[in-house]
């Protein structure tokens, strides 16, 4: 399983996912893979695949094969995509009907070129269990995979005006939240743009580095990394020694509650230490197993730890 966004911005199409494929009972994994692709180029629009991954990691190969998919406008790719798709689900599974085969769900993302109009930024939805029918995802961001511990982000953050840049930051925010909650999605974020001038543009490495660079340029005693956890620790740890800092510190929703984005809690109620209960009702789907799974963790730590002493104790004065 995975999650897959496909977000628009006000300059470009952003188009996210994670890169963790599993293998076994969803409800008990027996494998995890954290190395695989999930987006790609077609043409000058951007595909991402949810769902049996592996297939539809196929059916793209089967695109390359007979040279479809070298648009520039998505609605060309679109028609090339469904009719194809279809078609290589019919020869692999004959009269078996469209909702009982396997799940692949295509995400695709581009631009619509009319004469003498202005670029429409467009994202379609190919489902293998509607025959690859297209779905034209309007206004919101697409949440293709696991969507339910992201849909409430979305409502809460998105606007259609959205800067790239924001866009970004929001797309990976949503899988970071999603692994925390879900371990069917996970590994590596993977963010591309699709952009009327540049067409389908993957994120990379290198654009980590310039962050890296102007955060340094600063020269700060101290960084404040809010990206909630546990990505924001992650990140921290992925770049000991690159960061020219004396701390790096990880600050949650510090910045969310000073900008005024999410309410905090009153003075009263953080000075008896209930904080956590307020945020657990504000934020149930991002706060609840945190608050109640990690306490019986740490208590469980704790008791163990606690029986140690005491048997080592008893067994000192055994002897």
């Amino acid at each position: 399983m995975t999650l897959i966004v496909a977000m628009k911005a006000d300059e470009a199409i952003i188009l996210g996912a994670d890169s963790r494929a599993t293998i076994g009972d969803p409800r008990g994994l027996t494998a995890i893979n954290d190395t695989f692709q999930k987006l790609f180029p077609l043409g000058s629009c951007g595909i991402g695949v949810a769902g049996a991954s592996e297939m539809g990691s196929v059916l793209l190969d089967e695109f390359q094969k007979k040279n479809i998919g070298n648009v520039n406008n998505i609605d060309d790719g679109m028609s090339q995509i469904r009719q194809h798709s279809a078609q290589s689900f019919t020869d692999w599974f004959g009269n078996i009907p469209p909702d009982k085969r396997p799940v692949v769900l295509l995400t695709l993302a581009g631009y619509r070129f009319i004469d003498g109009q202005q670029p429409q930024p467009m994202i379609y939805l190919l489902n293998s269990q509607a025959n690859f029918a297209p779905q034209l995802m309007l206004h919101i961001p697409y949440l293709a995979g696991v969507p339910q511990y992201a849909v409430y982000l979305v409502h809460r953050y998105y606007d259609p005006s959205i800067s790239v840049g924001r866009a970004k930051a929001l797309t990976e925010y949503l899988i970071a939240e999603t692994a925390s909650q879900d371990p069917k999605v996970g590994g590596r974020i993977r963010l591309s743009e699709i952009t009327p001038s540049g067409g389908y543009r993957e994120l990379t490495e290198q654009e980590d580095e310039a962050v890296v660079e102007t955060i340094n340029a600063c020269k700060p005693d101290v960084v404040w990394v809010g990206l909630g956890a546990p990505k924001q620790e992650k990140w921290m740890a992925s770049h000991v020694g690159r960061i020219r800092a004396t701390v790096m510190m990880g600050v949650g929703a510090t910045f969310n509650f000073h900008s005024r984005n999410v309410k905090w809690a009153p003075s009263w109620i953080r000075k008896v230490g209930l904080e956590w209960v307020y945020r657990m009702l504000q934020e149930p789907r991002h706060c609840w197993k945190r608050n109640v799974i990690y306490p019986w963790y740490i208590s469980s730590l704790i008791f163990q730890r606690l029986q140690r002493l005491f048997q080592q104790n008893s067994k000192k004065e055994e002897e």
